[in-house]
């Protein structure tokens, strides 16, 4: 069964630029920290806000490649930018790459 889409509390990123690059397509590569639930107008921006996620800083984050659950991760620095390490790479059935 597959995982939902991520909803709340996901970050968008950047591919490395060692990875490469095809101008012609592009999808979007999500990293989801974790998740909550609000009531409809309950959660309003302000700063200082503080959102509790569901996840603890320990588990690995989620890694989205359009809306499809593709790998889970650790986060991590990399020359003061996040990055996240693969620790789990999901296949698609058959064995081929998502």
């Amino acid at each position: 069964m597959a995982e939902p889409q991520p909803k709340t509390a996901s970050s968008q990123s950047r591919v490395s630029s060692a990875a490469p690059r095809d101008s012609t397509h592009q999808i979007s590569l999500s990293i989801e920290l974790g998740r909550t639930a609000v009531a409809p107008g309950a959660l309003a921006c302000a700063d200082g806000l503080v959102v509790d996620l569901d996840r603890r800083a320990a588990e690995p984050v989620s890694v989205y490649l359009g809306q499809r659950l593709v790998a889970r991760g650790q986060l991590m620095v990399l020359k003061g930018n996040f990055a996240v390490r693969l620790t789990e790479v999901f296949t698609a059935p058959g064995g081929q790459a998502p």
